[in-house]
């Protein structure tokens, strides 16, 4: 097994501690927060009451009345400022604690057929099992290892500044070769350019498990339930790979449909241009543009830049197929 490390992945931690954080992060976000545990972390939102996504994170339990959310690192502020006037009515502490800790990105070129081995050779490193299944925690006395959705075996470590020698045998792996993991898997983090733009169906988060439908109130409920018992949602997360292009593709996409016609199909959450000067782009797409039953690439052609760019449309690796009709 060898193990690459990204130690410039861009995420942030905000710890909630109190008597009362459980009571007020589950008012407070789509996810139900009685359903973490200390091995078990949670992805989840926070939403305007409009029901448009604000933020969204991993959320982690590392032991009774203390959260920590891990976030885009250009979230943090922006979380806390807007959630400062609401814990105030709380027995809860909400801290920004990015400083105290390195979060890095790590994945494995290994699959499973040597599980004693590898997880032997994690624990070389780590000094805590490695987990295998999604959204699972291990932990030791300086870090915490948390297994990430999709079919890459990718992992997020949170490690504490005089613990980071151990990473020190892994190869490093480049930012870009991370972000480009990330997106692959569907799980995408809104950041301050994305933040209000999308409802939490729009990038696929209830087929990721980060919106529960029982637990009750919390801020933007009656939109996101509606939209879910009620409503028939429009958009799902889709990946477009696009040929090697100049063009730099505005955030509002266009399908080029024939010579004369074009049709506005969605619009993008990130992207990432690839070294062969591809575009890799996760966005929010009309489910009316592909077969949601067919897990194949699909051929597609978008309007940009007053030239048409051949694309191939695929959905995320760790969403079904089925679950982009009826999430």
């Amino acid at each position: 097994m060898t193990l690459f490390v990204s130690d410039s992945i861009n995420k942030g931690i905000v710890k909630f501690k109190g008597s009362d954080a459980e009571k007020f992060l589950q008012g407070q976000l789509t996810c139900d927060v009685s359903e973490l545990a200390t091995s078990v972390v949670l992805p989840g939102a926070y939403c305007s009451p409009k029901g448009r996504i604000r933020a969204n994170f991993i959320l982690v339990k590392p032991e009774d009345d203390e959260f920590l959310m891990i976030l885009p690192s250009d979230q943090v502020q922006f979380l806390i400022e807007v959630m400062t006037p609401y814990v105030a009515f709380f027995q809860t502490e909400m801290t920004d604690i990015t400083e105290d800790y390195q979060i890095l990105g790590i994945y494995s070129d290994s699959d499973v057929e040597n599980e004693n081995e590898n997880n032997s050779e994690w624990k070389n490193v780590f000094n805590t099992d490695k987990t295998d299944n999604e959204w699972q925690r291990s932990s030791s006395d300086t870090q915490s290892c948390i297994r990430l959705p999709g079919k890459y075996a990718k992992w997020l470590v949170i490690t504490s500044q005089s613990a980071m020698q151990s990473t020190t045998v892994l190869e490093t792996m480049p930012t870009e070769q991370w972000q480009e993991l990330e997106i692959r898997s569907g799980y995408i983090g809104i950041n301050s350019k994305s933040r209000d733009q999308f409802l939490p169906h729009d990038i696929s988060l209830p087929a990721l498990g980060a919106v529960s439908f029982t637990k009750g109130c919390y801020t933007g409920q009656e939109i996101v339930a509606r939209m879910h018992y009620r409503g028939n949602p429009k958009y799902s997360l889709m990946i477009i790979e696009t040929e090697q292009t100049d063009c730099d593709i505005a955030d509002k996409l266009t399908q080029q449909i024939n010579d004369d016609e074009q049709l506005k199909i969605g619009q993008i959450v990130t992207k990432l241009q690839l070294s062969d000067q591809r575009w890799l782009i996760a966005a929010s797409i009309k489910k009316t543009v592909y077969d949601p039953q067919n897990s194949e690439p699909q051929e597609m052609k978008l309007h940009a830049c007053d030239q048409t760019i051949q694309c191939k449309l695929t959905l995320p690796v760790n969403i079904p197929a089925q679950s982009s009709q009826g999430e």
